[in-house]
């Protein structure tokens, strides 16, 4: 009950920031000025289900794969030490070392089919699978922690509840 009660909690701020205004068809520099404009506890909660989707979806393959972006990795980054989630940080850390000792040939590829060859190719692709289950395991304390973090950033969230047409 307590993880469904987290699970719930956190998703429907989620929904919140994902019913704000964000532009659509947007360039990456006008997502990430949208996204710079967030309170800093809507950034953390964002950033930090934008890497959880990912992982969840296709693990930290997927995740580089749709979002390679130093912009992105670090607004993750932040958002897990922000909000306390310590492990799912250090598993980033260890898989962003991972991939990035084939960034060069990972960058010159647009292709699912190649980009997993390559890591194949590096013995990155199974090492990443670890990772990917570790932070499966971490899930349960993962919603804990942005629980947690909300209730302590209540105000920043509390704007979410009225008009969600106004930008951030």
């Amino acid at each position: 009950m307590h993880d469904e009660d987290a699970i719930k909690m956190v998703g429907s701020y989620i929904d919140k920031i994902a019913d704000l205004p964000w532009p659509h068809n947007a360039t990456k520099d006008e997502y990430f000025r949208f996204f710079d404009n967030l309170p800093r506890p809507q950034k953390a909660i964002w950033s930090t289900w934008i890497l959880q989707l990912e992982v969840d979806n296709g693990g930290f393959e997927q995740f580089f794969y749709n979002l390679w972006d130093d912009l992105l990795l670090s607004y993750c980054m932040e958002g897990l030490a922000e909000i306390s989630a310590h492990k799912i940080l250090y598993l980033l850390r260890k898989a962003i070392n991972l991939v990035e000792d084939c960034r060069t040939e990972l960058d010159s590829t647009t292709k699912y089919e190649d980009w997993l060859n390559i890591l194949k190719c590096h013995g990155v692709e199974n090492k990443l699978y670890q990772l990917d289950n570790k932070f499966y395991q971490c899930k349960k304390e993962y919603y804990e922690l942005r629980k947690r973090y909300i209730r302590d950033n209540i105000e920043s969230f509390a704007m979410l509840e009225g008009d969600s047409s106004q930008t951030p």
